[in-house]
């Protein structure tokens, strides 16, 4: 009876370590390691472009944007208005001596004067406001690229997040099966005890990352929310997009004929600048100021024309350091330009050599790795079974087949990430600048 009882337990074992094989098996076969039975449905959940419209549609960031091009507009509108009139009135000739005394003997003098901007100056506000709308609309364009590529990130990270709870929580329920098979084994005085605590060591650092793997999906729910402008984002995810990579293409073949849009941006800062340039040697000259008024005088009732013309000699104040400051600004402007033109080279350069680091490893992980730790797991299943290998031996072979699937996982976030940065730095400007509210998803 003795004997029959360890064999009904050693069966046990077996069938344990036979079902986590044909789970693991099971889920690596596919495209899409999911824990057969917590992991959600494929095609169900919101996809990539709609989380991207929502995005689109509540970003805060993108609407303080918007307001931004709005103030240029307005500022654009001002630019070229004139300076108000001036209305004057004034008395002479009375409150004195002799025939002064009296109010009688006024002179009374009212009239409107108006200053004559005919040096440039209104040409060249209108020049900076013009360059301060395109920048503006410019900013607004590469704003909402900026909530795309972050959106995506972003989905990404909670997809991944939600994979690696879902392999957590698939090698806690294997590993929690595993230290009750060796358990009764310690029990029954078929196994040594030092097997149970190898178990319980495995049981609870599996514990340990379905929790930690738990918070930083909700640490990513959190960041996702954020983006897209809500307090809490609880909705199911489609995660087929997850899955799907494609080769990228060489990095030669990334740069692009027409203008990118930061390009523009810098290009449109640059002309604003230049346009302070010619703002401030307009300002060295000074405008007219020509003045038309009536003279009334009181003691005999008549009334003459008054007519004057006032301009300012430039002799003191030539503007001279406004002007050096605005060419040292400008030139200071066109070698930032030349600088981030460089940086954004070199950022090109990295996020593709990323890119094409993690669809090597992705390939690599799906197409040998993978297959390998799964037949080292079944290759130490049946040393097991046969009473060749002691069940550390199915452990090891366990946790190295769960870290090269959190591996992939780790490889496919690290894809899309690279992607759309990149994607993000060769964006070109549209041909015809998005104007506000007129926003859609790509």
């Amino acid at each position: 009876m003795h004997l029959a009882y360890l064999l009904a337990l050693f069966c046990g074992i077996i069938f344990t370590a036979h079902s986590a094989f044909a789970t693991i098996e099971a889920a690596d076969n596919g495209n899409i390691p999911l824990l057969a039975k917590t992991a959600s449905k494929a095609g169900t959940g919101l996809t990539l472009e709609k989380v991207i419209a929502t995005a689109l549609t509540q970003s805060p960031r993108l609407q303080g944007v918007q307001k931004s091009t709005n103030a240029a507009r307005s500022a654009r509108d001002q630019a070229g208005a004139w300076p108000n009139p001036e209305i004057g009135v004034g008395a002479e000739n009375f409150a004195g001596s002799g025939p002064y005394g009296s109010f009688t003997s006024a002179e009374l003098n009212y009239g409107v004067s108006q200053q004559l901007p005919i040096t440039g100056k209104l040409d060249a506000r209108k020049a900076i406001a013009e360059a301060g709308v395109s920048r503006a609309t410019l900013d607004e364009e590469a704003a909402r690229l900026d909530v795309i590529r972050d959106t995506t990130i972003a989905f990404m990270a909670v997809v991944a997040a939600e994979e690696s709870v879902y392999l957590a929580t698939e090698q806690k329920e294997l590993a929690a099966d595993v230290l009750q098979s060796v358990s009764r084994r310690v029990g029954a005085a078929a196994a040594p005890l030092i097997q149970r605590s190898r178990s319980e060591v495995e049981y609870a650092t599996a514990i340990l990352a379905l929790d930690k793997a738990s918070r930083e999906r909700d640490i990513s729910r959190h960041a996702l929310a954020a983006i897209i402008g809500q307090d809490v984002f609880e909705a199911s995810l489609a995660k087929e997009v997850f899955y799907e990579i494609e080769k990228p293409a060489p990095l030669a073949n990334l740069r692009p004929d027409d203008p990118l849009i930061d390009r523009l941006r810098q290009d449109s800062t640059l002309a604003q600048a230049r346009a302070r340039i010619e703002l401030e040697q307009a300002n060295a000259l000074p405008d007219p100021r020509v003045s038309v008024g009536v003279r009334e005088f009181q003691a005999t009732d008549d009334r003459a024309l008054l007519v004057s013309l006032a301009m300012p000699i430039p002799i003191f104040d030539l503007n001279g350091g406004n002007i050096e400051k605005a060419r040292q600004e400008a030139l200071r402007t066109e070698l930032d330009n030349k600088q981030a033109s460089r940086d954004r080279t070199a950022e090109v350069s990295r996020a593709h050599a990323r890119l094409m680091r993690s669809f090597v490893e992705v390939n690599t992980l799906k197409n040998s790795i993978l297959p390998s730790a799964t037949q080292a797991f079944r290759l130490s299943r049946e040393g097991y079974t046969a009473g060749r290998f002691p069940y550390l031996e199915v452990l090891d072979a366990q946790r190295s087949l769960f870290l090269a699937r959190q591996q992939k996982i780790d490889a496919l976030r690290e894809f899309h990430t690279a992607k759309a940065e990149l994607t993000r730095l060769i964006a070109k400007a549209p041909a015809k600048p998005s104007q506000s509210g007129e926003h859609h998803a790509e």
